[in-house]
């Protein structure tokens, strides 16, 4: 009996860990809100009347940081990481891209619109996009989980929606993140990823941690469904992405077929690679033409705010903390007269840049010196859009710090591939705040009491449970 009942032990806990975590809810919690609020209609494109939007749009972001203890308090570069995976993804620089099965190819989109974190805070403050709140509440689930979208119920208070993308990163229990479409009621829009699945870097964990649980749930933020629609067989309004019986999980071999209606949908089946379905974040890939056009049009519709919002134009942020004395290196790949690069600072000028190289496989090393207090834009270039590191030689590119410390190693990207570099001190604001605390008093840098703000100068507001939300020299 023993013997029986720990095989049935074992037996059990395999069925369990076989089974896929949920990577979204968003069907179920879609029709429960439905059920809730029988008035909701779906915003829906009409192709007939659609328009383009002007050239690339940007959506300023704010990231909460919705932490327990200090593993969930995830660090800036973290954050970082998943800013550049949403940047790559939606205007298809993703170089995984190339593993789609060719016969796709045609139907796969630029979405032409980017994201930058805030550096203009809804008090017209500079910022880094960042706000930090500590919680009591240890994990927020799939039946709480629009309570971290609220100080009252244990999280972080939104910046207002029609200006900025409201994304939550806290730890979840049971799925992967959460978002609502166009229309929703007010208090419940934004992105909500955990901790665990945002960015490519720090807590991050496989077969989630590159970034694709975030890129999934902004789709639903912008109107997109999930390939199999409401309830599996369904319409999801694109009509290039096949018919789809159910979710994906894991990695599929092309071809995957799906039965609907006893019709199945061969000889190319499910676009089991696209974003919007269930895989592995190596696993998807990509967005298509009327998955991109109908994105557009909710930034065009209900989303359309936000297209006027000031929030990402102030002082740029920069990703990667430099120095004033930087060396650069260069390995060219088969074809060297493809690859260029240049160095700009925030006016745009162009301080150093290369380029017509002659000589392939070959190292060039460059000693870059600049400006303190100051960011840095370094971008590399390939003419005919295959990078310099995989298929045509072993190029790469290296940006060292005057200590030797490597900032940045690369070479796997399309046309361009960009990085933002800071060199000492710039003004920001960094929001750190616990549950619901009371404003005491504002203090400058030496602790003295001040009562109106001014140019130049350091403040620290502190709250009754300790904390503070300071303008800090970064």
């Amino acid at each position: 009996m023993k013997f029986t009942v720990i095989l049935f032990l074992i037996f059990s806990s395999l069925i369990v860990a076989s089974q896929p975590i949920q990577r979204c809810h968003f069907d179920e919690v879609m029709q429960q809100y439905k059920n809730s609020n029988p008035n909701f209609i779906e915003y829906q494109t009409n192709q007939k009347t659609r328009r383009s939007l002007p050239l690339v749009a940007t959506i300023p972001v704010v990231v909460h940081v919705v932490y327990n203890t200090n593993e969930q308090n995830i660090s800036n570069e973290q954050i970082y990481s998943q800013l550049d995976v949403l940047n790559k993804d939606y205007r298809k620089q993703n170089y995984d891209i190339l593993n789609a099965p060719f016969i796709f190819n045609p139907l796969l989109a630029d979405t032409e619109i980017e994201f930058c974190l805030a550096n203009i805070d809804p008090d017209n403050n500079n910022t880094n996009g960042i706000n930090r709140v500590q919680t009591n509440t240890q994990s927020f689930s799939i039946q709480t989980i629009d309570n971290v979208k609220s100080s009252s119920t244990g999280g972080a208070d939104p910046w207002p929606r029609d200006s900025y993308l409201n994304i939550w990163v806290c730890e979840l229990s049971g799925l992967l993140g959460m978002a609502y479409p166009p229309g929703i009621i007010e208090s419940l829009d934004g992105v909500v990823v955990g901790h665990n699945y945002f960015g490519t870097t720090g807590t991050v964990e496989s077969p989630y941690n590159l970034g694709r649980t975030a890129t999934h749930e902004i789709g639903h933020w912008l109107n997109l469904k999930h390939l199999w629609g409401d309830f599996g067989c369904d319409s999801d309004y694109c009509s290039d992405t096949p018919i789809q019986e159910a979710p994906n999980y894991d990695c599929i071999a092309y071809p995957m077929i799906s039965t609907c209606n006893n019709i199945d949908n061969s000889p190319h089946g499910d676009m089991f690679f696209n974003f919007m379905d269930y895989g592995d974040d190596d696993c998807l890939i990509s967005f298509t033409i009327n998955q991109t056009e109908r994105m557009q049009d909710a930034l065009l519709g209900p989303r359309a705010s936000i297209l006027s919002s000031n929030g990402c134009s102030g002082i740029p942020n920069c990703f990667i903390e430099g120095t004033m004395d930087m060396t650069l290196e260069i390995m060219t790949d088969d074809f060297p007269e493809e690859t260029s690069w240049k160095l700009e600072n925030t006016s745009g000028i162009e301080l150093y840049s290369d380029s017509m190289y002659t000589n392939s496989n070959s190292t060039y090393t460059y000693s870059l010196q600049v400006q303190n207090n100051e960011c840095y834009t370094l971008t590399f270039f390939d003419s005919y859009g295959d990078g310099i590191c995989c298929t045509q030689g072993s190029g790469y590119f290296k940006l060292n710090n005057q200590n030797g410390d490597e900032l940045i190693n690369g070479g796997a990207f399309f046309y361009k591939s960009s990085y933002s570099i800071q060199v000492g001190s710039l003004n920001i604001i960094e929001t750190t705040k616990k549950e619901n605390p009371s404003l005491i008093k504002i203090t400058d840098v030496l602790g003295q009491d001040v009562y109106k703000t001014g140019n130049n100068q350091l403040y620290f507001y502190i709250y009754s449970d300790g904390s503070v939300v300071k303008k800090i020299i970064r």
